[in-house]
């Protein structure tokens, strides 16, 4: 037998020795996929609020006056509610043709104009009554309607780190009874996923506030509920 036919064999002999031991590790070990879902709750300190201006009239000129007129004196309940500027913001402007169908004909009503603004209010924990004042004022106001109000948090990443310890320790609990249940026991952490962290904000989403409510039925009690802040993790543990 010449030389490399001495070392061929000598190193399957080796790769074999090797695949035994590989073969023998991986029946040694294992894996145990579980997830887990933290939720914290929270109260809001803030809320947004969509104030929408709308106005036909025969001209467009007209239109726009009365919206403008409009906008001025929700701009002045603001600032007498101390909202700084920067918590105001027109997000759509647009003039156009108003048009309804009658009778299955499209008739021509008149120039149309519109306007959105989102107005910011900070610190609603502990002035709980500036929302509903400001809201009070607001549906004194012509073409004005406050179609969604929505409750957030201004700083969530303590919650969230909160949500993601407990989802962790869910994920922790389930695996050392599973690692139990087989005779195993947990070694490490082979991987970590994230698959979902969001925040549920509680809202009066599509909720309409206009011209026709009266102001004597007031806003004074304005539940705010929770924010639900949620984290979903998936964790595969090394057991042996």
């Amino acid at each position: 037998m010449n030389f490399k036919v001495i070392f061929n064999n000598v190193l399957m002999f080796v790769f074999s020795i090797f695949a035994i031991g590989c073969n023998t590790l991986k029946d040694n070990q294992g894996i145990i996929s579980v997830s887990g879902i933290g939720t914290v709750m929270a109260s809001p300190d803030m809320v947004q609020i969509h104030l929408y201006f709308k106005n036909v009239s025969p001209t467009t000129e007209q239109a726009r006056n009365a919206v403008s007129t409009s906008v001025q004196n929700a701009l002045g309940i603001l600032k007498e509610e101390n909202i700084i500027d920067n918590n105001i913001k027109t997000i759509s402007l647009g003039y156009g043709v108003e048009n309804q169908y009658k009778d299955g004909t499209m008739v021509y009503v008149g120039q149309r104009a519109e306007q959105t603004i989102i107005v910011t209010i900070d610190d609603i924990k502990n002035n709980s009554k500036k929302l509903s004042a400001i809201l009070d004022k607001m549906v004194l106001i012509d073409n004005i309607s406050i179609r969604d109000i929505r409750f957030d948090i201004k700083e969530k990443v303590e919650l969230f780190r909160q949500s993601r310890e407990l989802a962790f320790q869910k994920t922790l609990d389930k695996a050392e009874q599973y690692a139990s249940l087989s005779g195993k026991r947990i070694t490490g952490v082979q991987n970590i996923s994230e698959s979902n962290n969001r925040n549920t904000i509680l809202s009066q989403s599509n909720t309409m506030y206009s011209r026709a409510v009266s102001s004597s039925d007031g806003y004074s009690n304005i539940p705010t509920g929770e924010l639900e802040i949620t984290t979903e993790i998936k964790v595969e543990y090394k057991i042996e």
